[in-house]
């Protein structure tokens, strides 16, 4: 049992809170604006040089990683991966994109291209995207399932033009003849990320790798079973990966002290008026969201929904991911847990990012090396005599 560990770029901006972070990103609705004052205003603006210092942050975590994210209020995720690629050393790159606005023989080259410039970098997040106002910013309208039955044949195209003849297709969606790439070497793993049961049918057709956020384990023993049975029956093998926040603090008291000075000063009012804006009908609507948000019975304060697992961030805009709040301890004993339900892959953002992946790889990851549950990087950096990774000497908080 060996996982991964994968981190984030902060490429809409980061912040030292919750309601900063909301309050960051461009495109927002209107309701959020009010958190970005008081203590949410203390916003970092998604910089070159802070995100390469997120990325060494990760670096020196040990992540496999970082997930560079798509979205109206991100930087292009193919110009901040291709800029921090020369500033970051082992660090591969999970670049997120959306398959309705490109076409599948660019999108093969360009993968290609970049694994072989990059060493083999890459790997590549997969976003059909949700049907609403965020999908309609780009000027895509289709349905969840046309998005899924588009990003399917585009991905059966990219394959195909990776073989070793030329490839034609004609689908509803695509049509090519005689199209061939150059294969990338290695080809780079698919993920993709999703609740929904057209989610984890498509996971289990097309996907390399299973990606959703963290939920109580019951809940996350279900999918896993469900996604990997599926594949099973099509004859393919999907590893899965569960993404998620991180508070982590010597002990447990000290981590949910962080959560509430986090939300100190966080009008109820906003959060109100956020719930109303996410269950808005035609607004951004994940499956992942409608399941943890079902198990929600307090404040966001309160909003426990498992052992050391809290989703109040997610009632302050979609696009949040639930939070692992505890020791370090705890933290590694969640992760543990999950691991033994079959997750192969983390990935995590913190708040703010470098803080959090400095601490997070000083204090977690000895813990989770020490129970043997890593899989290491293929080249991984200089560590000193403690087994730790060496302090990256470029790198300034």
């Amino acid at each position: 049992m060996a996982i991964k560990i994968h981190g984030y770029v902060p490429s809409a901006g980061d912040a030292r809170t919750f309601p900063g972070q909301a309050a960051a990103a461009r495109n927002r609705d209107d309701y959020v604006a009010s958190v970005s004052r008081g203590r949410g205003s203390r916003k970092r603006p998604a910089t070159l040089d802070y995100m390469t210092q997120a990325c060494l942050a990760a670096e020196y975590m040990g992540a496999d990683s970082v997930l560079v994210p798509i979205a109206p209020g991100c930087e292009d995720p193919w110009m901040v991966a291709s800029t921090l690629l020369a500033r970051t050393t082992t660090l591969k790159f999970m670049v997120a994109f959306r398959p309705g606005l490109l076409t599948p023989v660019l999108t093969a080259q360009m993968i290609a291209s970049f694994q072989r410039l990059s060493g083999g970098r890459l790997t590549l997040n997969v976003t059909p995207g949700v049907a609403g106002p965020t999908a309609h910013r780009y000027g895509e309208w289709k349905t969840k399932a046309q998005l899924l039955d588009q990003a399917g044949e585009f991905l059966t195209v990219v394959r195909g033009v990776w073989g070793d003849e030329p490839f034609d297709f004609e689908g509803r969606w695509h049509h090519v003849v005689g199209a061939a790439v150059t294969a990338p070497d290695p080809v780079p793993p698919f993920y993709y990320a999703g609740s929904s049961d057209e989610s984890m049918e498509f996971a289990a057709r097309h996907a390399d790798v299973y990606m959703s956020y963290a939920e109580p384990p019951e809940m996350v023993a279900e999918r896993i079973e469900r996604v990997r049975s599926r594949a099973a029956d099509l004859s393919r093998q999907v590893r899965c990966a569960l993404s998620f926040q991180v508070v982590a603090r010597e002990t447990s008291e000290e981590a949910w002290a962080q959560v509430d000075a986090s939300l100190d000063g966080l009008d109820p009012a906003v959060v109100e008026r956020s719930m109303q804006m996410i269950g808005a009908k035609g607004h951004d609507q994940s499956g992942a969201r409608r399941r943890l948000l079902g198990r929600l019975e307090s404040s966001p304060t309160n909003a426990v929904i498992s052992p050391n697992l809290w989703i109040g961030p997610m009632l302050l805009r979609p696009g949040y991911a639930p939070v692992l709040v505890g020791s370090y301890a705890e933290i590694a004993d969640r992760l543990q847990e999950y691991a033994e339900l079959g997750c192969d892959e983390f990935e995590f953002g913190g708040t703010p990012c470098v803080e959090d992946f400095l601490r997070f790889g000083d204090h977690v990851m000895p813990l989770l090396r020490d129970r043997g549950l890593l899989d290491e990087p293929d080249s991984p950096s200089p560590r000193d005599r403690s087994g730790h990774r060496a302090a990256p000497t470029t790198l300034s908080v």
